[in-house]
């Protein structure tokens, strides 16, 4: 057996052990708190001043582009579209887009001619309707970075005396037919961005925070980085970081395109780097730099994500700050 082949066993033996149900009470819970919180944090590089004025429109282009949902996910709004359907100049509508693809409520096609919702807000709608126009209606318009907005709970959760956390990590890989979201349509376009959610549930003195998020699940080419997009606050820490202890977590700006390592694509794309050629995932690759550049928490298996979840919401731990302070100690010990 090849290197390569034992590498995508030992893959696909941690996706299929991690692979569960998706728990729709929790998703209902998660939202429903998302839904009632004040404490939002606006994502500051969209704008450099500190008040941010309302942008009303853009909960009409999010609006109008999730009636595309209804047509199974064949319509995707051009900005010509959206510049007929709300009365808009072409120019406004581009603003608009690029706009809500920097706040990670959208994403760009391939081709760059049509937005899409990012593909978990597509999923959230999916599952909670009702739910998530009210999310939208409160927060788009206000300019809040979607993936911040959700992973509040979290966030919300540190104030209080954590007792026990649980965590499910609900997966699908395209490349293998594993339906993970069940009763639901999933379709292909949601696949260069997201493998999975990982939802919570944490039970504080107080009472219990729900919360869901994406995961995306990358490879370097020696090995995979799975990726949750939560905010370097959450962890305690300012700026990106890597942490060298036993505990390998690498805190991030950036997230890569999604391919199944053992793919076709995945193959093609090594084949044609490797000549100096492009592969179609270059341009999603692109629009990950220039639109989704954020705060993502990168570990290589679930396991280490799950221990430093933990460690954090229950005994509040900084993981870097302690290694950080350690080295610093060795250093003088060592004289320099």
């Amino acid at each position: 057996m090849s290197k390569a082949q034992k590498t995508l066993n030992t893959y696909k033996k941690m996706i299929f052990q991690h692979s569960k149900p998706v728990n729709m009470k929790w998703i209902e819970e998660a939202l429903k708190e998302v839904a009632t919180t004040t404490e939002v944090t606006l994502k500051t590089h969209v704008k450099k001043r500190k008040r941010i004025r309302p942008i009303p429109q853009l909960e009409q282009v999010i609006l109008e582009i999730m009636k595309g949902i209804g047509y199974g996910g064949t319509f995707r709004p051009t900005n010509q579209h959206l510049e007929k359907a709300l009365g808009i100049s072409s120019r406004t509508a581009q603003k608009y887009t690029r706009t809500l693809c920097q706040l990670r409520w959208l994403i760009k096609g391939r081709c760059y001619m049509w937005s899409d919702l990012n593909p978990f807000l597509e999923l959230m709608i999916i599952f909670c309707p009702r739910k998530m126009r009210e999310i939208v209606s409160k927060f788009v318009s206000q300019q809040v970075d979607l993936l911040d907005l959700f992973a509040m709970p979290l966030q919300l959760a540190l104030n209080d005396k954590v007792l026990n956390v649980e965590l499910i990590w609900a997966q699908h890989e395209p490349n293998w037919g594993r339906l993970y979201f069940q009763k639901q349509d999933y379709h292909v376009k949601l696949y260069p961005y997201w493998n999975g959610i990982i939802q919570f549930k944490v039970e504080t003195d107080q009472k219990t925070h729900y919360a869901v998020s994406p995961y995306n699940i990358h490879w370097t080419g020696r090995n995979c980085h799975i990726t949750l997009p939560i905010p370097f606050k959450f962890y305690g820490i300012e700026k990106a970081a890597y942490s060298k202890s036993e505990t390998k977590i690498h805190f991030d700006n950036s997230i890569q395109t999604t391919i199944p390592l053992g793919s076709a694509s995945y193959t093609t794309r090594s084949l044609l780097h490797k000549y100096g050629m492009k592969h179609w995932s270059d341009s999603v690759t692109r629009f990950m730099i220039k639109y989704w550049k954020n705060e993502y928490a990168e570990c290589f298996n679930f396991e280490t994500h799950e221990q430093v979840l933990r460690d954090r919401l229950i005994n509040k731990n900084i993981l870097i700050k302690q290694i950080a302070n350690r080295d610093f100690i060795v250093k003088q010990f060592l004289g320099y």
